[in-house]
């Protein structure tokens, strides 16, 4: 085999196989998906583990344990309790009140009210 040859051979071969080792775009996670840290990021069945984040119409105040002490101030939202500070999805909540619980995130700011404060 000619030393032309060779050469020929070599550089098929880094045409061939050289496409799989190119780096690929990172990925960039959309805003409304979010992924478990700690699951692997595809599945047993091939499926990539990304769920849909409830939007802000989804945030549901079941209720408000309410207290003069800031600090034993409870909102159950989506039945899980919340203190201020907490994040829930992309929301911080900031305030507890009585009758209402005050949340911000995405340049916003939203009051939830209970059901029973939305009928009035």
């Amino acid at each position: 085999m000619g030393y032309c040859q060779r050469i020929g051979f070599f550089l098929a071969f880094l045409i061939l196989f050289s496409s799989p080792l190119r780096a690929e775009k990172e990925f960039i996670y959309p805003p409304d998906l979010e992924r478990d840290p700690f699951e692997p990021l595809i599945n047993k069945e091939g499926i990539i583990n990304l769920r849909l984040v409830r939007g802000v119409g989804d945030l549901k105040l079941n209720g408000i344990i309410y207290s003069s002490e800031r600090e034993h101030r409870t909102a159950i939202i989506n039945n899980e309790l919340f203190k201020e500070g907490d994040m829930i999805n992309f929301y911080r909540i900031e305030q507890i009140n009585s009758n209402s619980v005050v949340v911000s995130g995405k340049g916003k700011r939203i009051i939830l009210k209970t059901e029973e404060e939305n009928e009035e």
